[in-house]
């Protein structure tokens, strides 16, 4: 089964430097962000995450870091 994360992706000059997951998702009002995503569980966790060769010819890295800690 798949996981889909809402994230921001931090890009400068074609190359991805961070994936950040987000940790709190909105579920009210007009926001139903858990329809569709779940968030990061795992605190101050960082992963290497490949990057697919589709979009390789576009951007200047192979892999990215994927964390939920700012530093």
């Amino acid at each position: 089964m798949s996981v889909y994360y809402n994230c921001r992706v931090i890009v400068y000059n074609k190359f991805i430097y961070l994936i950040r997951p987000k940790l709190w998702l909105a579920n009210d009002g007009n926001y139903r962000e858990r329809r569709y995503f779940q968030c990061w569980r795992a605190q101050k966790y960082v992963e290497t995450h490949d990057i697919p060769k589709e979009v390789w010819p576009s951007l200047a890295s192979g892999q990215v870091l994927l964390s939920s800690s700012h530093s």
